[in-house]
């Protein structure tokens, strides 16, 4: 047992409840880019329920989906990432509403979730919820929850993943790798860390290429099924370039993005400095060996889209997840963040 308190308490059980009404009151202003109030301060002065974005695409899936397409025309790589939209074609709503009404679910899902792998870690309750506050209470939360993009379930992909490792199911954990790939291709960032936890676990070289194979193999087999079968306008990728680095450099919205969004990880070290209280030496292995190998991957995730997309909060989003166990663990002095070298759930 990592510790003689239930996982969920009646006291988080409530916290947790009134976190994930925030959620749903932090959706709001921007639900299906009305930008309620704020609409000066997102969209530059344009129509933010007009001028879509990358949601366009996505609602366009949708209504391929229900059959009712009005162009006919869908976008690559957008319409490979079909999860949510098959979800939310059978809702009773329009495409915008559908999907973003499911972001928020997959938001909440996700605190629940990042709150339980942190008790798993052997962190106490109030700094756990502490934690799942900050995932809350953030930017992306704020600002891409639900705007009709599809960010909202691969970042829950990615808990249930992480997740599912700790619990050791590892089955589970390459269903969730290959066929989150219909959620978003990114899940695959999840390998490294699937595969650290694996040797830990095993200590076969083996085991672990071989479970490592199969996912992987999911993952690649979905990858051409989805691009043979779902019938796109155009193929894209995203291409490291000089041109879109420099251009990211000379924006201000990729600066402002990465310190609304970073500023997150940083409060836990400011209520330990506040406090007095003395920072926990990291450590890379033990238990929190797959995160940290996920947090460095999802860190080199945010520096390629730097030289390949509009860089913003959104690709920041991943490091939430593997970095706010960790630095919740630096900041409340946890034992077994050093000394156990072994992790379990029970």
């Amino acid at each position: 047992m990592i510790s003689s308190q239930p996982m969920f308490s009646s006291t988080s059980i409530r916290i947790l409840a009134l976190l994930s009404l925030a959620i749903v009151l932090l959706g709001l202003p921007r639900f299906n880019r009305n930008d309620w109030l704020i609409g000066s301060l997102t969209s530059q002065g344009k129509e933010a329920a007009v001028h879509l974005a990358d949601a366009e695409k996505y609602i366009a899936t949708v209504e391929w989906i229900r059959g009712r397409s009005s162009n006919g025309i869908l976008y690559a790589p957008y319409s490979y990432r079909v999860l949510v939209p098959l979800l939310a074609a059978p809702l009773p709503f329009d495409s915008m509403t559908s999907i973003n009404i499911l972001n928020l679910l997959f938001l909440i899902s996700t605190l629940i979730l990042l709150y339980r792998l942190q008790r798993c870690l052997g962190i106490e309750e109030r700094p756990a919820l502490f934690g799942s506050a900050l995932f809350v209470l953030s930017f992306p939360t704020f600002f891409y929850g639900t705007v009709g993009y599809i960010d909202p379930v691969f970042v829950f992909l990615l808990m249930l993943g992480l997740n599912l490792i700790y619990a050791k199911v590892w089955w589970a954990v390459a269903l969730t790798i290959g066929l989150g790939l219909l959620g978003k291709e990114g899940t695959i960032m999840l390998v490294p860390a699937f595969g650290v936890a694996l040797w830990q676990e095993k200590r076969s070289w083996a085991q672990t290429f071989g479970w490592l194979f199969v996912t992987v193999s999911l993952w690649a087999l979905l990858w051409y099924g989805t691009r043979s079968l779902i019938p796109v306008a155009n193929q894209f990728q995203w291409s490291i370039t000089l041109d879109q680095l420099l251009m990211n450099l000379s924006r201000l919205r990729s600066w402002l993005t990465m310190i609304l969004t970073g500023v997150t990880l940083l409060l836990p070290f400011l209520v330990a400095f506040i406090r007095r209280r003395p920072l926990t030496k990291p450590s890379i292995k033990g238990v929190y060996a797959p995160l940290w190998t996920g947090l460095v991957v999802a860190t080199g995730y945010y520096m390629y889209s730097w030289t390949s997309a509009y860089v913003d909060g959104r690709m920041f989003w991943p490091i939430y997840l593997f970095g706010i166990p960790i630095v919740i663990a630096m900041t409340t002095q946890s034992n077994r963040f050093t000394k156990s070298t072994s992790y379990s759930t029970s």
